[in-house]
């Protein structure tokens, strides 16, 4: 989903919309489902994964095929 209207913060004054996966678990009650844990992850094109390579360092790597998305 796309979300837009965040509140300025540090040296941004007009924080442009960004792409996230909320992800949230329920759970059934006698009153009805009911949210019980919820997770916002920010989508960063070109960086779906991280993997660490053969010297140990830890980096953000793209699956994807074709030239790399330009950054938000």
């Amino acid at each position: 989903m796309e979300l837009a209207g965040q509140t300025a913060v540090a040296d941004v004054d007009d924080p442009r919309p960004r792409r996230t996966i909320f992800t949230f678990v329920v759970r059934r009650t006698d009153d009805g489902w009911r949210c019980v844990a919820a997770q916002n992850t920010d989508v960063a094109p070109g960086a779906e994964a991280n993997v660490i390579d053969d010297q140990g360092r830890m980096r953000s790597v793209s699956y994807q095929s074709g030239p790399s998305p330009a950054p938000n």
